[in-house]
């Protein structure tokens, strides 16, 4: 299970969170709560592969796939 690091303290479990928590191992450190040049990140992943960034939103409706390329 990933660590999980909050920057205010405790942090409030997204569902969505506590699943990326459960599922990663424990050498993976989640850091939630970050604003970076005043920008709000669902949170920032790092690990032996490096960093991931998941700014997350929430949207209304069905999210539709659109091909792309030829």
């Amino acid at each position: 299970m990933g660590e999980l690091l909050a920057a205010a303290g405790w942090a409030v479990l997204d569902p969505w969170l506590a699943d990326l928590r459960s599922l990663l191992p424990d050498e993976y450190y989640i850091a939630t709560e970050l604003v970076v040049q005043g920008v709000p990140l669902g949170c920032v992943v790092v690990g032996p592969q490096g960093l991931v960034v998941l700014h997350t939103k929430d949207w209304r409706g069905v999210v539709k796939p659109v091909p792309q390329g030829p």
